[in-house]
């Protein structure tokens, strides 16, 4: 895994027509001295097309696709044709000029009646079994667990392809008409939300298949975004996820086994921070990693790929965590529940040391120590506050399902009493602060009641009082998305008055985003404003950010991390933090 586009050698390629009596196929191959499939990439491609009465089919093995393509074109454009060729092997290059690349094509043909309409069924498969990351471990993929580990089942994959989709096009459509139905049929909405999940695939995915041989479980993980290329990013997961849960909800619990795995592990190796040069350790027993690691390193076993900032000490990744395994369990079944519940003990237990004084309350330390790493905390915050209320919350309903009475009345009594020290240390008469004790502690955080958000949603109870939540929900409404937003989108972080926080103090480096608007905080602001009466305003705020990003900006298919409201400007494209959308769907869901 590489960040540049891969070398490109075709030595020993070689491309071949397959006889075979419904279909037009074409087989991309590379001579291979045996069996043994030992590294990513080996493997083949099909492309195949079905053949019908009155339709004219032609293949073509192999032209050089290295080029502009006119020989293929010139003749494709003037008659509809493909030209001859036979194909070939692929020589190894001299230093100096590259091989001809074999690429295949098919081409279809009818002549219509008036009015009338064909469907052409075509299908690319590849077949390629391994995956192997940069730091060199290797993994079966998924459907080899079905198809086997050959590498030569690409035209079987095709047909199999081919016979369902219909059953499967109309199932899908199906399916989406529910969707449409539960959410309406808006762009912004029902349509946002389905759009979204082609992050599923497209999100550097991978999903494995379990190895006995080598003791590796199943995994499977989306990157937070290319330019930040770490897997299943627990601060964005939280926000994502329950699009997965929702339609694979066997790999949401894949990801949070994962996380299980890593939580109680020590990893005494440093790491540089990446603004301070100075070592860090890459991870503490009991803190959840910030992510499952990164591609070019060895996902799932190396966590904690994160550097920007020290993430051992984060105060919502735990909370996270345990939200995350709560939500999980409503689908997964009191089984899974009893199983996590350990995970979910050690998860708030080690949170519950930065409850210094005893209050039911932890508090933030005074630097970036959560998911806005621009913007320090200090002291009891409603961010971190807000989800250790809610893991409370969330804890004690896994430890209901798993039948330990006395784990729920533990966490519960903890969080009644963080509840009233949370009002105490926030609340100041009109809305929640963004912390108690820190220079930013009367601006207005976007965000900041996520964690209330989540525990009603789920069902956990009430983890704030919801007049509160709900009063600062109107104020952030209107001043950081009416006001300092224009109703175009909410910023991140704005003054009591709708200003522009102009720096962080303190260490924080000079990119601090104070003009910026996050997609995916913004999806679950109209999320949360729904979840709390505010019907209207939460329809003005998805809407308004459809018109923004979508229609004005153009950036469907590649949703940024952020817009900067100041400036034609994004960060973070195809990012997994708007995968939020799914968070406008009905909870609970049916089946």
């Amino acid at each position: 895994f590489g960040r540049g586009r891969p070398h490109r050698c075709g030595v020993g390629n070689l491309n071949e027509v397959i006889d075979h009596p419904d279909l037009a196929a074409v087989r991309m191959d590379r001579v291979r001295t045996d069996d043994v499939i030992d590294e990513e990439g080996v493997g083949e491609m099909v492309l195949a097309l079905r053949r019908q009465p009155g339709l004219d089919v032609e293949s073509l093995a192999a032209f050089d696709g290295g080029g502009d393509g006119a020989a293929l074109w010139a003749a494709f454009a003037g008659a509809g044709r493909l030209p001859s060729g036979a194909p070939w092997l692929v020589e190894a290059p001299f230093d100096d000029r590259d091989t001809a690349i074999p690429t295949a094509a098919i081409a279809a043909g009818c002549t219509l009646q008036p009015g009338e309409e064909r469907v052409i069924e075509a299908v690319v498969v590849w077949d390629f079994p391994l995956v192997r990351f940069g730091l060199g471990r290797r993994h079966w993929r998924r459907y080899t667990a079905e198809w086997g580990r050959t590498g030569r089942k690409a035209l079987a994959i095709a047909e199999r392809a081919l016979d369902a989709a219909p059953a499967r096009a109309e199932s899908v459509a199906g399916w989406q008409r529910e969707v449409a139905a539960s959410l309406g049929d808006a762009p912004e909405a029902g349509g946002l939300a389905l759009q979204m999940l082609s992050f599923l695939v497209d999100g550097c995915t991978v999903a494995t298949a379990p190895d006995a041989e080598r003791e590796e479980p199943a995994h499977f993980a989306l990157i937070e975004c290319p330019d930040y290329a770490l897997y299943a990013t627990m601060d964005l997961w939280i926000y994502a996820s329950e699009a997965v849960l929702r339609t694979f909800p066997e790999l949401e619990a894949q990801v949070l086994e994962d996380y299980a795995r890593q939580l109680p592990r020590a990893d005494a190796r440093l790491r540089l921070h990446a603004l301070s040069g100075v070592p860090m350790p890459v991870k503490l027993a009991g803190m959840a990693p910030h992510d499952l690691g990164a591609p070019e390193e060895d996902p799932f076993h190396l966590a904690s790929g994160y550097t920007w900032r020290d993430a051992t000490g984060w105060k919502d990744l735990n909370a996270q965590l345990v939200i995350a395994i709560a939500r999980a369990g409503q689908v997964l079944g009191p089984g899974w529940q009893r199983r996590m519940l350990p995970t979910v003990g050690l998860a708030l237990d080690a949170l519950a040391r930065f409850d210094r004084d005893g209050d039911g309350l932890i508090e933030n330390d005074g630097v970036p120590d959560q998911t806005f790493d621009n913007i320090p905390m200090l002291g009891p915050s409603a961010y971190c506050g807000g989800l250790w209320l809610a893991a409370l919350l969330g804890g004690a309903a896994v430890a209901d399902a798993a039948d330990r009475p006395d784990l729920a009345a533990a966490w519960r009594a903890t969080a009644a009493q963080g509840r009233q020290a949370f009002a105490a240390a926030l609340w100041d008469g009109s809305r929640l602060r963004l912390d108690r004790d820190g220079p930013l502690k009367d601006a207005l955080l976007l965000g900041c009641v996520f964690g209330p958000f989540l525990a009603r949603r789920y069902g956990f109870g009430d983890a704030v009082d919801p007049a509160m939540v709900r009063a600062t929900l109107a104020t952030l409404f209107a001043i950081n998305f009416r006001k300092a937003g224009a109703g175009r989108a909410a910023r991140l972080i704005v003054t009591a008055a709708g200003g522009p926080v102009a720096h962080a103090p303190g260490d924080v480096d000079a990119s601090f985003q104070t003009s910026e608007a996050l997609v995916g905080i913004n999806l679950a602001f109209a999320a949360e404003l729904q979840a709390f009466g505010l019907t209207s305003e939460a329809a003005e705020v998805r809407r308004a950010l459809f018109a923004e990003v979508v229609e004005r900006r153009g950036l469907l298919y590649r949703l940024p991390a952020a817009i900067d409201l100041e400036a034609e400007v994004f960060r973070a494209p195809m990012n997994l933090r708007p995968l939020a959308a799914w968070l406008a769907q009905p909870w609970p869901f049916p089946g």
